[in-house]
Order: structure tokens, then C-alpha cells, then sequence
């Protein structure tokens, strides 16, 4: 048996958009388009599974808490058996406040529908690649590579032959638009889910997991992005452009995929304890110093009467980078980053494929790792999934000597992607 539901989850008064920098104001001024949670749900004999994807930067732990508690209550489905995943849309709100619990409720509201919705269904999936949609924001002057191009398609029919749903796998940061953007929107992901749709038909699903990402995005830098740069390929045709690109490489590859019935259905869970930093890379006294370096740097050149663009923005990025350092530097000497972050990894198996969930942000090296290792014949990451503590970038060890964005923000020892890649195979072959 398989459930679909898709619930809007829109809000209807003024909220705050996530993602960015925070000391940039940005509230929402409208609706580009309105945002939709979306749950998978399947049985077979006596396991049921809940996959939900919801258009956020992330889904906090108190929020897992309570879709998963209410979820168990209302359906008797194990807690752990629920995978809460977010697409990591910077144009969605913020989880936070009155929107919080709206948004809870309708994720709820979202997993019942799906039970009630049940049908007879089979599954199958399948792989294509995509290029110049996704690029390496840390490799930029290398051409952006490497990425993870896979992207993986699940196919839903019910008994009938009818195309009930299409879950497709892709590793990209939804940030085509930047802080600029006031409007709510599931970025590049709309214009895909709606090609899709359009070409599909509406009574069709379609629903974006995000990869391995954290290093991955459409082709800018994070410091730029961050001090609200403009960047000129930052706007709604190139959200479109990804989008439709994406959606065209599932729509020529979803009609070649044969569903089989469901024979084999499983959910295992592991939580472990991921290390915490045991060093940083500068005393707290060198980031302070660098931080006033930087500040009077750019007080310098606008007192100058230049006026290039991007000098100031260089000068800009200074600043943001040297406040990232001091306030990581402030976290990890006061002790409040602890030892360790319990993480939670989960794989789903149907029949002979995975859907293994990350938290936090992992580089696409190691989501390309995790795939290639693994002994499923397709596996799709979902990473931003069921948060518990461990949430944020987590970093491939040879990144911590080139430091930048995700390096400065991380609160894990160097090891930490490596155990984590680690103990999701573990999981995998547990049930594979």
C-alpha cells in the first residue's frame, strides 16, 4: 500500500524568509509561489515507512519531535520509521514563532492525509545526469567541479498503470535567489515540480529530495551571497533554467523505468555520537584583531571616493568572514560546542533500493562516497533529515586546511563527515 499527500503550507501573514545572513532584514513582501509539504507513505506486512519532504532550510529537532510523536499517536507508526527531510529553499520562512507550529501541524495533517489516501501501488527507480545546473561553490575557479550530476528518480503507479507520483534525488542548494528575493518560493525546485506536473498531469506528485549539497550550489560564492552581492545570474530565469533542466532529465528518463511490486520493505535508524571540534584555527585574541583589521579596511576605502563595485564588495566579504571567525572562535573556546552531537542516520530499503537520510549539510564528495559504497542499486541521500543535535555543515576533512564558509561555521572535528559516511554504510547493510 502507498499514501500521497501534498498540503500547502503557505502562510497567510508575514513572516521572515530563511537562509543568509541574518543582520540582513528580510521579510516576506508576497508569494512567487506557494509551497507545498509532501509525504510518501508505504506498507508492506508490518513495516510502514513515512518519508516527508518539506520546503525549508531545515526542520529543527523540537519540530521532528513533535511530527513524529503526533504521527506515532495518531497511526501507531514507530517514530523512527518517519524520515522529516527539508529541500533547503533560502526563499521559504523561517522555522520559527507563530509559523513554527503552523508549519508542524500542516506536516501532520500532511502524513494523515497520506495514510488515508492509501492505495495498491508498485515502484521503481532509476538514474540519469544532469550538467551546468549545480556547481562547487568552494571550486569556482576550478569550473565549479567536482559535483555529484546523478540525478535519481523513483516512479509510483498505482495497479491500474496510472502514474500516481515521481521523487526524484538531485545534490543543489535552492539559492538561485538571493537576499534581494522578498518573495516565497521553492526557487529552482518550483519550475521543476511544475514541469513536471504540467507535462504529468496535475493529479501527479512531484517531490524534490535534496543530496549531498553542502558544498553545492548554483555557481556563486558564500561570502558574496552572504553580504548581499549583486550577482547578476542570481534571478527568476535562471531559477528557471535549473529547474526545467532537472525536471527534463527526469521526464526523459521516467517513462523507460519499469515498476515492479514492492517485495522488500525495511526502515532501520542509528543514532551515534559525531565529534565536536578539539581545535580551532585561531586564538580568540588573533580573530578579534582580525576582525578590526578587516572593519577598518573597509571604512578605509569608502572614505577613499572610489567607487568600484567590487572592491567594496571584496572589502565587504572581509568583514564577514573575519565576524564568522571571531563569533566560531567566541562558541569553541567557551566550551559551548560540547564533545559531541548525537547524530541520526536512517536508510529505507524498497526491494533493492536506499533512501539513507544525513543530517545537517555534507559535501557532495562524501554524499558520491556514501552512493558508491553502498550495495543498493540506487541510493538517494537526503541530507537535512531528522534532526536530533547534529544539524549544520559538516565538512570533508581535507576542507578544514582551505577553511572558508562552511569550514569557519562547523562545529565538528575534522573526522566527522568520514564517520558519518561510515556509520550510514553501516546502516545500509544492515538491511540491504
Amino acid at each position: 500500500m502507498i499514501g500521497l499527500a501534498s498540503v500547502d503550507i503557505t502562510p497567510d501573514f508575514i513572516t521572515s524568509l530563511a537562509g543568509y545572513n541574518k543582520n540582513i532584514p528580510r521579510e516576506s513582501e508576497g508569494v512567487h509561489d506557494r509551497i507545498f509539504a509532501k509525504a510518501v507513505l508505504i506498507e508492506k506486512n508490518n513495516c510502514t515507512v513515512v518519508i516527508l519532504s518539506v520546503p525549508a532550510v531545515n526542520i529543527g529537532i523540537s519540530s521532528v519531535k513533535i511530527i513524529r510523536s503526533e504521527i506515532n499517536l495518531a497511526l501507531n507508526i514507530p517514530k523512527q520509521n518517519i524520515l522529516v527531510h527539508a529541500t533547503h529553499s533560502h526563499s521559504c520562512p523561517r522555522s520559527e514563532g507563530r509559523y513554527k507550529s503552523f508549519l508542524e501541524q500542516r506536516c501532520i495533517q500532511c502524513i494523515k492525509e497520506s495514510f488515508i489516501n492509501r492505495f495498491h501501488g508498485k515502484v521503481a527507480f532509476g538514474r540519469t545526469t544532469v550538467s551546468e545546473c549545480g556547481k562547487n561553490r568552494r571550486r569556482l575557479l576550478y569550473g565549479g567541479l567536482p559535483v555529484d550530476p546523478e540525478v535519481i528518480v523513483m516512479k509510483i503507479e498505482d495497479d491500474n498503470d496510472n502514474l500516481k507520483a515521481i521523487i526524484y534525488n538531485y545534490a543543489c542548494h535552492c539559492t538561485v535567489l538571493g537576499v534581494d528575493n522578498k518573495l516565497i518560493s521553492e526557487d529552482w525546485v518550483y519550475f521543476a515540480n511544475n514541469l513536471i506536473e504540467q507535462q504529468k498531469g496535475s493529479d501527479v506528485i512531484s517531490v524534490f529530495i535534496q543530496g549531498a549539497s553542502g558544498d553545492i550550489n548554483p555557481g556563486y560564492s558564500a561570502g558574496l551571497s552572504a553580504i548581499g552581492a549583486k550577482i547578476p545570474t542570481r534571478n527568476w530565469n535562471e531559477a528557471q533554467r535549473i529547474g526545467e533542466k532537472i525536471a527534463n532529465a527526469v521526464l526523459t528518463t521516467i517513462d523507460g523505468i519499469v515498476v515492479e511490486e514492492i517485495i522488500n520493505l525495511k526502515s532501520a535508524t542509528h543514532r551515534f555520537k559525531l565529534p565536536a571540534r578539539i581545535d580551532y584555527p585561531i586564538s580568540l585574541n588573533e580573530a578579534t584583531e582580525q576582525l578590526k583589521q578587516a572593519e577598518e579596511k573597509l571604512e578605509q576605502y569608502k572614505k577613499s571616493g572610489k567607487k568600484s563595485e567590487i572592491k567594496l564588495d571584496e572589502a565587504k566579504t572581509g568583514v564577514f568572514f573575519a565576524s564568522l571567525v571571531k563569533s566560531g572562535a567566541e562558541d569553541f573556546y567557551s566550551g559551548k560546542w560540547g564533545k559531541y552531537l548525537w547524530a541520526e542516520v536512517q536508510a529505507i530499503r524498497i526491494n533493492n533500493n536506499i533512501i539513507a537520510s544525513l543530517p545537517g549539510e555534507v559535501f557532495c564528495e562524501d554524499g558520491m562516497s556514501l552512493k558508491k559504497n553502498s550495495a543498493a542499486q540506487h541510493t538517494m541521500i537526503a541530507e537535512l533529515s531528522n534532526t536530533i543535535e547534529a544539524e549544520g555543515y559538516i565538512p570533508s576533512a581535507s576542507a578544514y586546511e582551505e577553511g572558508d564558509y562552511e569550514v569557519y561555521c562547523s562545529r565538528y572535528r575534522q573526522d566527522a563527515a568520514s564517520i558519518l559516511i561510515k556509520e550510514s554504510l553501516k546502516n545500509i547493510n544492515n538491511i540491504i
